[in-house]
C-alpha cells in the first residue's frame, strides 16, 4: 500500500511540473472569468478496507460474523475481498475556482456462500451444538457494499491544464444487516484532459475506495 502511494503521489508531482511547463507561454493572456461547471464522473478503484475486513470477519466469525457462528453458519468467500473491484458515479459541482463539492455513490462486493451446519444437540446452557464437519445445506450469498459520500475538493493549481487537489468528507457504508460512517480523504487528485471530456486520478482512502480512485468525468 505504501509503495502504491509514493508512485502514485510522484505521478501527480510529475503532472503537475508538467502542466506548470507547458503553461507558460500563456502568462501575457487575459484570464478568462470562471464558470461554475457541474460534472458526473464514473470510476474504479480496489475494494475499500471496510469490505475487506467484513469479508475476514464474516469468515472468522468474529465481530458482525458472530451471530452467523451463533446459528451454525460458516461463510466461506469464493475469492478474496482484496481482489473485488469498487465501482463509483459522481456529481461534482464546482461553483468557486477554488473548490469543487461532490456526492459520490459506490458500491463493491464479494461472492461466496453459506454453510449451514448440522445441528446435533444443546450445550449445557441450552444454546444449539453444531457439527462444524457436516454441511446440512449452502447457499449462495453476495456480500454488497453500498456507500454514498458528500466531499469537497480544494485544488491547488486551478488555471493549470493538470489540475491537483485534495478532498475531506464523510460517507455513509451500507450492509444488508448494519451500517456505519466513516470519514473520506483525498491525499492527492488530478484531473486532465479537455474542458468537457477528462480524466481523473486520486490517492483517496475513502468509502468507495482504498489506495487508488480514477475514470472519467464529463462537465456540462
Amino acid at each position: 500500500m505504501k509503495a502504491l502511494s509514493s508512485i502514485f503521489l510522484s505521478v501527480m508531482l510529475l503532472f503537475s511540473f508538467s502542466a506548470k511547463a507547458a503553461n507558460t507561454d500563456e502568462g501575457d493572456k487575459p484570464e478568462v472569468p470562471f464558470r461554475p461547471t457541474f460534472s458526473i464522473e464514473a470510476g474504479v478503484g480496489p475494494a475499500p478496507i471496510h469490505l475487506i475486513l467484513e469479508s475476514r470477519n464474516y469468515s472468522s466469525g468474529i465481530g458482525s460474523g458472530k451471530k452467523l457462528v451463533e446459528a451454525g453458519k460458516e461463510f466461506n468467500p469464493r475469492q478474496s475481498a482484496s481482489k473485488s473491484p469498487s465501482l463509483s458515479i459522481s456529481a461534482a459541482y464546482r461553483p468557486f475556482q477554488r473548490w469543487e463539492f461532490t456526492v459520490t455513490a459506490g458500491v463493491s462486493w464479494v461472492n461466496g456462500q453459506i454453510i449451514q451446519h448440522t445441528l446435533f444437540g444443546t450445550a449445557p446452557d441450552g444454546s444449539p451444538r453444531y457439527d462444524w464437519n457436516k454441511t446440512e445445506s449452502t447457499q449462495d450469498y453476495l456480500m454488497l457494499a453500498i456507500s454514498v459520500t458528500p466531499q469537497a475538493r480544494v485544488f491547488w493549481n486551478p488555471r493549470w491544464k493538470v489540475q491537483a487537489y485534495s478532498g475531506f468528507g464523510l460517507g455513509m457504508v451500507i450492509f444488508k444487516d448494519h451500517s456505519f460512517i466513516i470519514p473520506s480523504l483525498v491525499l492527492a487528485g488530478a484531473k486532465f484532459g479537455g474542458k468537457r471530456v477528462y480524466f481523473f486520478a486520486e490517492n483517496t482512502y475513502s468509502p468507495f475506495a482504498t489506495v487508488l480512485h480514477g475514470g472519467l468525468g464529463v462537465r456540462f
